[in-house]
């Protein structure tokens, strides 16, 4: 995560940061929120060397809400080991052992949100824990499908009713700069079952114009006849 990111100069973790950052800045008043960390082992809200946060609900008040501020400051404080070991699988049954701490009632729908920038090569193993996995899973991969555990990841998101996204080599251009932090709010939409307005696909040779009309949202009004 201390590799350069192709981004302007900023390493791969500085670049998450601000992802998902965002993300937590965005994310709606009544949601949940809650983050863990994992290298060779997955670590847990409580980790001295790491201040970890568990789930809480974001409350009224904005970008002054004292949940959401401490998820942003938790998110910035964020620290990697340099130490080249990747147990995704760890990460994710500690992930879903704190979601499962979580009561029910508290929240309509649960979901995961997994981020890496490597391939897995310690135990425990994606595959290996995949059938405990009971919450939709996002994945979020840092690279091409040649430097991360794609077909993992995609078997874990897609049997849970999730996606996997990777972000490709990423390279200086600002679309690179950005494409991370769509994907967060990509995914926060689905998350939180909000449409969203997304990019359409295609390709646009240099001056061509095209115009796709589309619905933003819809509104009634009346008046007195």
């Amino acid at each position: 995560m201390n590799d350069p990111a192709g981004t302007g100069g900023a390493t791969r973790v500085q670049v998450l940061r601000e992802a998902a950052g965002r993300f937590a800045q965005l994310i709606q008043e009544n949601n949940g929120i809650g983050l863990i960390r994992f290298d060779t082992d997955a670590y847990p809200v409580n980790d001295p060397t790491y201040p970890g946060f568990p789930v809480s609900r974001i409350g009224p008040g904005g970008d002054f809400d004292p949940v959401r501020v401490a998820a942003q400051t938790a998110i910035g404080n964020h620290q990697t080991n340099l130490n080249g070991w990747t147990s995704i699988g760890d990460g994710v049954v500690m992930a879903r052992n704190v979601l499962d701490a979580v009561p029910a009632a508290d929240y309509d729908d649960k979901a995961l949100i997994v981020f890496t920038d490597g391939l897995e090569n310690q135990p425990a193993s994606i595959d290996s824990v995949a059938g405990s996995i009971d919450q939709r899973t996002y994945a979020i991969g840092l690279g091409n499908e040649y430097q991360i555990s794609t077909g993992a990841l995609r078997k874990l998101a897609h049997s849970t009713g999730g996606y996997l996204r990777l972000t490709g080599l990423l390279t200086p251009g600002s679309d690179d700069y950005f494409r991370l932090s769509k994907y967060f709010l990509e995914i926060l939409a689905g998350v939180t079952n909000t449409s969203i307005v997304t990019d359409p696909s295609g390709y646009l040779a240099p001056g061509a114009k095209v115009r796709i009309p589309f619905v933003l949202n819809e509104r009634t009004s009346t008046r007195p006849s």
